[in-house]
C-alpha cells in the first residue's frame, strides 16, 4: 500500500511518496525453439534436429509420444529423427520439451517422402506371342512396398522384393500380338513418381520357307522395334555357322534372310538371333528345315585331296565347271570337302 503525505506550506503544494517503489518489468515467458523448424525426409532417412532456449536438457517426442514410434517415426535422447518405412499419412511433429521450470516446448513439422523409383532392367526382356500369363521381374532401386508396376500403360499385379526388385505377372490378354511395351514403375505420393526405362518386347515366332533353290532357305520374322536380326544354322543344335547380320526396317518391321551353304538332302536347325540397340540378346525358337538337291547326273563327280601337312583355310570353293552334257550344271559352289552347298 502506498501513503502519500500532504505537507502544506504557505505559497506551496507538495506531493511527497511515503511507501514502496513501483514494481518492474515481468520476467519474459520461458520459450523454446527447434531447429530446423521445417524438414522433408525421405522414408528409412534421417535428420538432426537441434533445441535452443530455456534450460539445457530436453525430452523428445514425435506426435506426443515420447521417442516416437515405427508408424511416425522414431527420435533419440539427443534429437536425432528416424523417419519411418512407409509415409504417415499426414505430417508428423517433433517436439522438444525442456526440463526447466514450467517445462515449456518447442516443435518443428516433418514430412516423410517416398523417393523416385528408378528401373534399370526386365527380366525377361522378351516373351513370345500366345504365352500364358507369364512373371516378370524388374529390377532398379529406391522401390517402396507401395510401387507397382504398369506395362503399357496396364497396372499389374506387384509384388515387392526388394527396394531393388519387384516382381508381377504380366496377363496373357497382353501377349497376344507383337509390341514393344514400356515397363514403368510407378510410386505414389507424397513424393514418389514413375521411371519407364526398360521394354518388354513381345515377339512372334519366325517362320522358314523354302525358296525356288533347293538348297536355300527364307527365314522371316517380324521385330516390333529396331534391332539386327541373323540366323544361325547346322546340322545340330550346337549351330556353327551364322549368316549376315540385317537389320530391321526403322522402328522395326520385317527381316527376310537368305540362309545358304547348306548340304543336299540334309536336315538343318536354324534360329535367328536377334539383338537391340541396348545390347540385350533374345534367341528365336529352333527350326527345322530339310534341304533338297540335284539328280546326281547334273553334278559332277568330285575329289577332294587334303595335303599331308599344314591346315587349309576355311572358305567355299568356287567351281566353273566344263560341261559334259547340257544337263549338267555349269557353275557350283562346294565345302573344303567336295560337298555341293
Amino acid at each position: 500500500m502506498i501513503m502519500l503525505a500532504l505537507l502544506v506550506l504557505p505559497g506551496s503544494l507538495t506531493l511527497t511518496n511515503c511507501g514502496q517503489a513501483p514494481a518492474g518489468p515481468a520476467p519474459a515467458p520461458l520459450k523454446v525453439s527447434v531447429s530446423p523448424p521445417a524438414a522433408s525426409v525421405l522414408v528409412s532417412g534421417t535428420i538432426q534436429f537441434a533445441a535452443s532456449g530455456s534450460g539445457t536438457s530436453y525430452t523428445w517426442a514425435v506426435n506426443g509420444t515420447t521417442g516416437g514410434d515405427s508408424t511416425v517415426g522414431t527420435i533419440t535422447a539427443g534429437g536425432l529423427y528416424s523417419a519411418p518405412s512407409v509415409p504417415p499419412t499426414a505430417s508428423v511433429t517433433v517436439t522438444a520439451t525442456s526440463a526447466a521450470s514450467g517445462n515449456p516446448t518447442g516443435n518443428a513439422v516433418v514430412t516423410v517422402t517416398n523417393p523416385l523409383p528408378a528401373v534399370s532392367s526386365v527380366s525377361p526382356s522378351t516373351i513370345f506371342t500366345g504365352s500364358g500369363d507369364t512373371a516378370i521381374t524388374v529390377l532398379g532401386s529406391q522401390f517402396q512396398p507401395s510401387s507397382t508396376v504398369m506395362v503399357g500403360g496396364t497396372t499389374l499385379v506387384t509384388e515387392y522384393g526388394s527396394s531393388t526388385q519387384l516382381i508381377a505377372v504380366v496377363p496373357a490378354s497382353l501377349l497376344a500380338n507383337p509390341a514393344a511395351q514400356t515397363i514403368t514403375v510407378v510410386t505414389p505420393g507424397p513424393g514418389g513418381g514413375l521411371d519407364n526405362s526398360a521394354v518388354l518386347t513381345v515377339l512372334t515366332a519366325g517362320v522358314v520357307t523354302s525358296t525356288g533353290h533347293p538348297l536355300v532357305a527364307k527365314y522371316s520374322i517380324s521385330i516390333p522395334r529396331d534391332a539386327k536380326v541373323t540366323v544361325e544354322f547346322g546340322l545340330d543344335t550346337n549351330y556353327g555357322r551364322r549368316t549376315w547380320a540385317q537389320p530391321t526396317p526403322t522402328g522395326g518391321g520385317q527381316v527376310d534372310i537368305l540362309v545358304a551353304g547348306m548340304k543336299q538332302f540334309s536336315s538343318y536347325h536354324m534360329r535367328a538371333i536377334i539383338e537391340f540397340p541396348e545390347g540385350s540378346q533374345v534367341l528365336d525358337a529352333d527350326h527345322l528345315f530339310t534341304t533338297g538337291g540335284l539328280p546326281a547326273a547334273r553334278v559332277p563327280q568330285i575329289t577332294v585331296t587334303h595335303p599331308a601337312a599344314g591346315q587349309a583355310n576355311g572358305g567355299v570353293e568356287l567351281l566353273d565347271l566344263l560341261v559334259g552334257s547340257t544337263n549338267q550344271l555349269q557353275a557350283a559352289v562346294v565345302d573344303l570337302e567336295g560337298n555341293l552347298i
